[in-house]
């Protein structure tokens, strides 16, 4: 067993361990057969307050760039609407050089939806219907504190791999800003989750 299968377990392990102090476990009659596979909305959650209830460990979330060492800590909320093509939320974000020196920090707004993919509910790690695996890529505006820098364009990706992951998935978060160009093209640390309202 590898490093990544045991953190995987655990991830598991400990989402099982909160499920009654969450209290969000569906009935399996309200989100049964035709209504998962219609399902449209989700709330994201990417290594927010939420994620770190559950676990101090599942948040922030880390993305390193392979290229450069510089890593990103992002957290934030929101919803989408795959069918719409809708999204809304935001969050904020650090960059820190290789050193560990601070770059720049800010907030950022999700703006637009690249793509979506469900990897099905966490029924099978033991988790409630309504929790889901899946990829979503996102276009997000990035707004650094700093008075005089200009506001970017990013995409964020968000994978959560809760249901059927493919071979090779890693949960986690990725992220592109062309205007630099630096790519934060590694999964660092954190958690994500998708979670589908009704």
């Amino acid at each position: 067993m590898n490093r990544e299968s045991i953190g995987t377990q655990s991830r598991s392990r400990a989402w099982v361990g909160v499920l009654s102090i969450i209290g969000l476990m569906f009935a399996a009659t309200v989100l049964g057969g035709g209504a998962q596979a219609a399902a449209n909305k989700f709330v994201f959650h990417v290594g927010d307050a939420f994620l770190a209830a559950v676990n101090p460990d599942f948040a922030p979330d880390f993305a390193l760039s392979t290229a450069t060492g510089d890593r990103l800590q992002l957290s934030g909320t929101g919803t989408f609407n795959a069918g719409a093509r809708s999204v809304g939320g935001g969050g904020t974000f650090e960059h820190r050089h290789a050193d560990g020196s601070l770059f720049a920090d800010g907030s950022w707004i999700a703006v637009g939806i690249v793509s979506w993919r469900s990897y099905g509910n966490g029924v099978p790690q033991g988790l409630p219907p309504n929790f889901f695996g899946g990829v979503l890529v996102i276009l997000i505006e990035v707004h650094p504190n700093l008075p005089g820098d200009p506001v970017l364009q990013a995409t964020l990706r968000v994978d959560c791999v809760l249901g059927h992951p493919p071979a090779g998935a890693e949960e986690g978060i990725q992220v592109n800003v062309p205007a630099f160009p630096i790519t934060f093209d590694h999964e660092d640390g954190g958690a994500t989750l998708f979670v589908l309202s009704i």
